[in-house]
């Protein structure tokens, strides 16, 4: 168990040689049984003061956090930020499992609420070469069963790698089931080829998150992909939206027998897009704008005239959003409660104005 008491606690500053050809060096971490680190103990660390795993840095391919065989890792108010190396960084799972999360009364640096306790983010390929990268999460079901990896109220932004084979998630079933569900997250300002690979019979469900403003290093990158095997995705009750000033990035591309297979209350940049892969079961998908706060300055928050205000909460996840509001709010006294799609609930300044005028 790791906790945080002060500025300077978690694995910080180090640096790693790539010490023989074709053995990987490594950095942070590494774990065959059971990994916690959690600074939202509040016997052991103070609201404000996440764990750091920050400026490490590698010449070689190297994973900040490792799982390896039947192991587990479980993240509570970390912050993975601004690592660098030649191919990977953030946490690579190798049939084990992952849980990364905020807690509740967690306030590291405020995102408009109570938030910023949870991130991957300024991670970035150090230089431009030919190995495969991934920057925040890869995880690898190969035997033993089922992998979970579940990252929630967590804000993921701004990593990068400058050219191709680079990828933000990697989920691999080879052959065991391996799932990435991602909830309450924002995936903000990245640069990466393709920003979740699909591979062979894996899942990644998507919900009450934003992503947003993402980019490829060359002329096209795809926010979901597939190269092979039946994959499934799942969005729900999310904001997918690719801005027109924003570089070229593709939201699907698909090998059959991969498919998008729920598509529920979402509000996307291109709902033709979402139309076309056809999915199985397909519900209030529109593209109108979903008018968020302040864009210019990260402000994804949207009001209670948005789109994105239309959601029920039969797919609910966690009750708190990003910023750790309730969600399913009352716009008015007695009124029915609405549930936004996207990282945050109906803007909180909104809130405040009906309820000072009923």
């Amino acid at each position: 168990m790791i906790h945080a008491s002060g500025p300077d606690q978690g694995i910080q500053r180090n640096h790693a040689t790539d010490f023989a050809p074709g053995q990987s060096d490594i950095i942070g971490l590494t774990t065959d049984s059971t990994l916690k680190i959690d600074a939202g103990n509040r016997a052991h660390s103070p609201p404000d003061q996440p764990v750091f795993i920050a400026n490490n840095t590698s010449d070689g391919s190297s994973a900040q956090l490792r799982a390896s065989i039947r192991s587990s890792i479980e993240l509570t108010d970390v912050w993975l930020i601004d690592n660098s190396s030649r191919a990977s960084n953030g946490v690579r799972l190798l049939n084990s499992d992952l849980t990364m999360t905020h807690s509740p009364d967690g306030s590291c640096s405020p995102e408009w609420g109570l938030g910023g306790c949870s991130r991957i983010s300024g991670n970035f390929k150090s230089e431009s070469n030919g190995i495969s990268t991934v920057l925040a999460l890869e995880l690898i079901a190969a035997s033993d069963g089922p992998r979970d990896a579940i990252i929630e109220r967590t804000i993921i932004a701004d990593n990068s790698a400058p050219s191709g084979s680079a990828e933000l998630f990697r989920v691999h079933s080879n052959p065991d089931l391996a799932t990435l569900t991602l909830d309450s997250v924002l995936i903000a300002g990245n640069q990466a080829w393709g920003l979740f690979h699909l591979r062979s019979d894996s899942v990644v469900n998507m919900g009450w998150s934003t992503l947003v403003g993402n980019s490829s290093p060359g002329s096209l990158g795809n926010i979901f992909f597939s190269l092979e095997g039946p994959a499934t995705l799942n969005l729900y009750s999310s904001i997918l939206w690719q801005p027109e000033s924003a570089p070229q990035i593709e939201m699907f591309s698909f090998s059959d027998p991969a498919t998008l297979a729920l598509a529920d209350c979402l509000v996307v940049h291109d709902a033709d897009e979402v139309i076309d892969e056809n999915p199985a079961s397909i519900n209030q998908v529109t593209d109108d704008d979903p008018m968020f706060v302040d864009a210019a300055n990260g402000d994804y928050r949207v009001p209670l005239d948005s789109p994105a205000v239309a959601c029920d909460n039969s797919m609910l996840g966690n009750p708190l959003d990003l910023g750790g509001y309730q969600r399913g709010v009352e716009p008015w006294a007695g009124s029915a409660p609405v549930y936004t799609a996207g990282a945050w609930s109906a803007a909180a300044a909104d809130l405040i104005f009906s309820d000072r005028f009923e």
